[in-house]
């Protein structure tokens, strides 16, 4: 009987240790690069099947007072409308629902905030392993602090300093962290800034490959 060990990861935790265990055991190993969300809340769904892109109108309603927060939401989906409506009705004019956009934007969109969210479902998934999707990188190397509304196992954000995460997911968590960094030190905000933009070079295609070919070899 012969048995053939395979391993799929998002490749976050290989460290020399574990790659050098891959190699003698003979593990096949592959390398999961996750895609788009196009549409996000027709997968990021709380239990009762309500979206998650509300608590972000539920938290900009928090922060009314704040005339310099402004909150700028791309993408399109099935809930747009409601949200368009929502937004009307509820005088929420810091918040822009700016639609659709092009993959080629998104970086310089994201470049040009001074915080961008990640905006998950806590029960939805299983956070334990960490995050490893596009999203994610693409929000490092934009050079600004995350906010993540789900606390993960394994946190990319607390391993480079470069965010923070949420320890319960509701609007006024989520609020009170964006004050924290609307707050935050100049000096404090520039260093988490810069750790996310150097971070992200970790996960750069190249970078990623040549450790899966050190995996494999």
């Amino acid at each position: 009987l012969t048995v053939h060990n395979s391993l799929q990861t998002n490749g976050i935790v290989l460290n020399e240790e574990w790659a050098q265990f891959l190699h003698d055991n003979h593990f096949l190993v592959g390398l999961s690069l996750d895609g788009y969300e196009e549409i996000h809340d027709e997968n990021r769904k709380f239990p009762d099947g309500s979206g998650s892109f509300s608590r972000v109108l539920d938290t900009a309603k928090l922060l009314q007072e704040h005339k310099d927060i402004r909150f700028l939401i791309f993408g399109s989906g099935n809930q747009l409308e409601r949200l368009q409506e929502r937004v009307r009705e509820e005088h929420l004019d810091q918040v822009k629902l700016k639609g659709f956009v092009e993959k080629k934007y998104i970086p310089y969109i994201l470049s040009r905030s001074s915080v961008n969210v990640m905006n998950y479902s806590q029960s939805h998934y299983n956070w334990s392993r960490g995050n490893s999707s596009n999203k994610l990188f693409e929000y490092m190397a934009s050079g600004k602090p995350i906010i993540s509304t789900v606390k993960m196992g394994y946190c990319i954000l607390d391993h480079y300093q470069c965010g923070l995460s949420l320890e319960e997911c509701t609007p006024r968590a989520l609020a009170d962290m964006i004050l924290k960094i609307h707050d935050m030190p100049e000096n404090t905000y520039a260093q988490m800034a810069e750790n996310a933009r150097q971070g992200a070079k970790d996960f750069d295609f190249s970078v990623l490959t040549e450790r899966l070919y050190q995996v494999i070899e």
